[in-house]
């Protein structure tokens, strides 16, 4: 019965749930031991399935922003290691200076939020480019490129 006088009936998962809730606040430290020695155990495959994992989620975001395909929008460079996201208006940096964004994290936020406007695929060489042509200055004041 609850507060108001209702007798609540709970679920067999919600009754499960709370003794594990429990259970793990209980039995913390021997948790984090075992968790600890079994990542000790496997950190090479762990950093394999990380990687891997990472490449996923990065060619699955540059094939979204890249219009169905995995490769630069400007000029069709497809190597992976190449290709990377583009703010279209700039501030590409001061947005992932102000978000903490960097690495495989700004690719995570992009697929979380839906795949929001205002990127696109660009290789290095064209993100260059684009920076010279707009004009777009680096933090110190100087021209990027």
């Amino acid at each position: 019965m609850n507060s108001t006088g209702v007798i609540m009936v709970l679920s067999k998962y919600e009754k499960y749930s709370d003794y594990y809730k429990q259970y793990r606040l209980d039995h913390k430290a021997e948790r984090n031991e075992c968790s600890n020695t079994w990542y000790q155990n496997h950190k090479a495959e762990q950093k394999v399935r990380a990687k891997k994992y990472n490449l996923s989620i990065k060619q699955e975001v540059l094939t979204h922003y890249g219009g169905g395909k995995c490769a630069c929008v400007r000029c069709g460079e497809s190597r992976l290691a190449c290709v990377s996201i583009d703010h279209i208006n700039g501030n590409g940096t001061g947005h992932r200076r102000d978000s903490g964004l960097g690495g495989i994290k700004i690719y995570l936020w992009l697929r979380q939020q839906g795949y929001p406007d205002g990127y696109q695929t660009l290789c290095m060489n064209c993100q260059f480019v684009k920076r010279v042509e707009n004009e777009e200055y680096a933090p110190n004041g100087v021209v990027s490129g």
